[in-house]
């Protein structure tokens, strides 16, 4: 999964969007689609894309799935 950060200006007017797109999806479809679902804004409107990787948060067991059997 990544996110994307959109900047750009229209009439003067700045504008952002941000979305997640999966790994296998192609992001200038994407972001075409989601331009155009935003206020009908074009891709000449686009300043600047930033792309980076959304870290998922992990899950850990007890202390890294090390259990500890202290019973007698």
């Amino acid at each position: 999964m990544k996110d994307c950060m959109i900047y750009g200006k229209r009439n003067g007017k700045n504008f952002k969007i941000k979305f997640d797109f999966d790994k296998k999806e192609d992001y200038l479809e994407r972001l075409s689609d989601e331009l155009e679902r935003k206020n009908n804004y074009t891709l000449e409107d686009v300043e600047r894309i930033y792309i980076k990787e959304k870290v998922l948060p992990k899950n850990e067991d007890n202390n890294g799935g090390i259990k500890n059997d202290n019973r007698k």
